[in-house]
């Protein structure tokens, strides 16, 4: 998510976390706006007690209740079972609604939303793509200016070779694209089938600030054969008889130089080709007990998913960088072939013996030429900056505490769902009135025929301590002319477990 959709995103849940509060709280409300007649049906009750239960949908009105019921009870030192009810109905009806709340606000704590880690946002602006139309030397001599210089340009594809063994190199999968590249952290190179190695491009923001992964890739693959060595093969002899095809006729190869034991001479003829992007490198293992001698194709590829000519590599970039661990900038051979050679101790990563194995072989030359790629595409060329899809760190929803959160939305509505249908089966025993103040004022007629032609000004609270005396519940009652039909209001007779039905009411 962008700044933008972060806010709009923290705001629409700031108002679903306020909605489903509201929707909870007025879902008690009404709830305890139909048990209130069914507790007014329990047993008789004084008015003061039916006045805050007609208004028991106000948390304020229970806890008053609440507070005048447990002072009642440490004032005359009394218990009964209609009591011990009413303070443990008004316990668990104040804690089920603050518990609810609770609830709501706990799920704010079970997500966050923070900084990408692992996916960048792309969107179209200025990107910078590194120049790979040659290998460009880090230094120039003072005199020389030109960058040009194909010794030069020779001697830092092989430098580059070398900084590969300080990046990171994997056989897991190819990242997708816009995964965030962290140096150090992410993966640079990627092995596949032991045959080949994969460099990933970077897209970079303009301010070099984040790069990520994208679908532009390049590789480098081998095919090597190894042949024993017969004579010569010890590193102190320019001259080899080597077995071809596991033949006795031996088959001469002759070497740039004799390096001595224990070591690995690398040599290729850089401007000799086996196809595009392909160069052969020859290789002596040289051991005094067995030699070995290697002969590869190595081939670099076009880029794959290249849309302009600012995200291709040169055909002679990647011709240097196929045989790039052999190059040392100029002709080491006095012959006209120019062959160049590198000589690695067996005791180096890339002169360490293999024995016969030209997969392997042939797999660190690959390791070697798109090192080489890899290093000039992130550290040294200079880059070209144009259009394209710049990676920007956005922010990602994390839900951190995933059981938490699913506990807190079942138990939301589980709870509620368990409210509704227990007030739905009590409520019905009863005749439930709705709000108006008409429907309530004809179920309260009686009370107030009490006061006669008084009271007319008279607040709650006065006509409550004016009828203190009168004990009251809910019920219904037969007419005195009809005793087929009956009438609901507050009086003295006896409790009924359930109402009549209401055809039966005048």
């Amino acid at each position: 998510m962008t700044e933008g959709e972060k806010q709009f995103f923290n705001a629409v849940s700031l108002y679903l976390v306020l909605m489903i509060g509201m929707s909870l709280t007025f879902g008690f409300e009404a709830m305890a706006i139909d048990l209130r007649w069914w507790i007014l049906s329990r047993r008789e009750r004084s008015l003061r007690d039916i006045d805050e239960i007609l208004h028991a949908d106000s948390l304020t009105t229970v806890s008053s209740l609440l507070g005048r019921k447990i002072w009642y009870k440490i004032r005359n030192f009394t218990w009964d079972w209609d009591l011990g009810t009413m303070i443990t109905s008004c316990l668990l009806w104040i804690l089920l609604n603050i518990g609810a709340q609770v609830a709501i606000a706990s799920v704010g704590l079970t997500y966050s939303v923070d900084t990408a880690e692992k996916m960048a946002h792309m969107s179209r602006g200025n990107v910078s793509y590194p120049n790979m139309t040659q290998f460009f030397p880090v230094k120039l001599p003072d005199g020389r200016a030109s960058i040009n210089n194909v010794g030069a340009q020779q001697y830092t594809a092989n430098s580059f070779g070398m900084m590969a063994l300080n990046l990171w190199s994997a056989t897991q999968p190819i990242p997708e694209p816009a995964t965030i590249y962290k140096s150090g952290l992410t993966a640079d190179l990627f092995g596949i089938n032991k045959r080949s190695w994969v460099f990933v491009f970077m897209d970079t923001s303009s301010d070099g600030l984040t790069s990520a992964y994208s679908d532009r890739t390049i590789e480098s693959t081998l095919s090597c054969e190894s042949y024993p060595v017969l004579e010569g093969g010890n590193g102190n002899f320019e001259n080899l008889n080597i077995s071809k095809n596991g033949n006795s006729e031996a088959l001469k190869v002759k070497l740039p130089t004799a390096a001595g034991p224990d070591q690995t001479t690398f040599f290729t003829v850089p401007f000799t080709t086996c196809g595009e992007g392909c160069s052969i490198v020859e290789e002596l293992e040289a051991s005094a007990n067995e030699p070995w001698y290697y002969k590869c194709n190595i081939t670099v590829g076009p880029v794959i998913n290249a849309q302009n000519a600012n995200q291709e590599v040169s055909l002679p970039l990647r011709h240097m960088s196929s045989a790039a661990i052999a190059l040392q900038g100029y002709a080491a051979n006095p012959e006209p072939n120019n062959t160049q050679y590198r000589i690695y101790v067996s005791e180096s990563t890339y002169g360490y013996p293999r024995n016969e194995s030209a997969d392997d072989f042939g797999y660190q030359i690959s390791y070697f030429a798109i090192g080489a790629i890899a290093a000039a595409a992130n550290s040294n060329n200079p880059s070209i900056y144009a259009i394209g899809d710049r990676p920007v760190i956005g922010t990602q929803l994390k839900i951190t505490q995933h059981a938490l959160l699913l506990g807190l939305l079942i138990g939301l509505v589980s709870v509620q769902a368990v409210c509704f249908i227990t007030t739905a089966f009590v409520a019905n025993r009863v005749v439930v009135k709705d709000e108006s103040v008409f429907s309530t004022a004809s179920t309260l007629r009686p009370v107030m025929n009490s006061l006669g032609d008084h009271g007319n000004v008279a607040d709650g609270e006065q006509i409550c301590d004016v009828l203190n005396h009168l004990r009251l519940r809910y019920t219904a009652v037969q007419d005195e002319k009809d005793r087929s039909v009956w009438k609901v209001g507050l009086s003295n007779a006896e409790r009924l477990r359930r109402f009549p039905d209401l055809k039966m009411y005048d």
